[in-house]
């Protein structure tokens, strides 16, 4: 029995570094290894854990083997839990433009609790995924075409692959998405016309990197990388909605190169957006995001409505 547990002792702080140091490896594994990834969170809190066991049980001999998980935990949390990832613009001068993302579940996101949000935050672009023409319709009759009428696209009439664009300003699609197809989302993107100057706004959906979908997941988290390197300079450019990735992921720190996250420029703090709702598992990575270039973010922060999985993140930038 003494063996066994000698073994484990030295196996769980392994295991553990393994798990942590899975930040680094830049491959999709059929989703294996960017579920590792995403579980960050669980891995640092299980760091703490059996580090305070060991200390408590005064095992220093295994003491030596937590150092490794413990080294990255550590900077695990400081990186990717709560640091910021920017600098919040509170200064810059321009006019001032909020926006708002939303994966609302299949449609089941309450419409008065989104148009409350969106006549409350003052939101001039909505970004919903996982929407379609009768939700629009929902929207509508709780007010939204009041708030904001104008829409780059209007979802077609499966509510899982849906997207669209939702603003209060004159608006020109500039992506129309075509049918989607397997593994794939709904990502318009439009160009907004904010008081005499451009923003291009684009709605993030990739798949997934589960039921199949990690390649793809992954090749369409580059394709926005490189879409949005192409975009021109001069245009301020906003890529918002739920990118089934975060900080954990190199291939979403590939993205975020030339782009800041909002919510991590606000911070440092924890906002995670997924999964909410549930009873035994509570919301611990954030897959949601407001990006920006040549938009600075003044403030950003997270909101939660009734009927969806996913926190919502809104975010105020200034447009010079």
């Amino acid at each position: 029995m003494r063996t066994v547990l000698r073994v484990l002792g030295r196996l769980v702080p392994v295991g553990l570094a393994v798990a942590l140091a899975a930040r680094w490896l830049d491959v999709a594994a059929r989703g294996t290894v960017p579920v590792v990834q995403a579980l960050a969170p669980l891995w640092v809190a299980l760091t703490a854990v059996a580090l305070v066991v060991v200390l408590l049980a005064r095992r220093w001999r295994v003491l030596a083997w937590y150092v490794p998980a413990v080294a990255l935990a550590a900077y695990v949390a400081a990186v990717d839990l709560t640091a910021s990832g920017g600098a919040a613009q509170a200064d810059t001068p321009g006019r001032e433009l909020v926006v708002a993302s939303l994966n609302a579940d299949y449609g089941g996101a309450d419409p008065d609790a989104v148009v409350r949000v969106a006549r409350d935050r003052r939101v001039d672009v909505l970004v919903l995924l996982e929407v379609n023409a009768d939700y629009l319709a929902r929207l509508d009759e709780a007010g939204m075409v009041e708030v904001l009428p104008y829409r780059s696209h209007a979802a077609r009439d499966n509510p899982v692959t849906g997207s669209m664009i939702l603003t209060g300003h004159p608006i020109v699609p500039v992506v129309e998405p075509p049918e989607p197809g397997a593994y794939a989302f709904e990502q318009p993107a439009a160009d907004i016309s904010l008081a005499g100057r451009t923003v291009r706004v684009r709605a993030a959906h990739p798949w997934p990197p589960v039921l199949g979908g990690a390649s793809a997941w992954r090749g369409q988290l580059d394709d926005l990388r490189v879409w949005a390197r192409a975009q021109p300079p001069e245009v301020p450019l906003v890529l918002a909605g739920d990118f089934n990735a975060s900080t954990a992921h190199p291939v979403f720190r590939r993205l975020t190169d030339d782009l800041v996250d909002a919510v991590d420029a606000a911070g440092p703090r924890l906002a995670p957006t997924w999964p909410r709702g549930r009873l035994v598992v509570p919301p611990f990575v954030a897959l949601d995001h407001v990006l920006s270039r040549g938009a600075p973010p003044r403030d950003a922060g997270t909101f939660v409505v009734d009927g969806t999985d996913h926190a919502g993140v809104w975010a105020r930038l200034r447009v010079p």
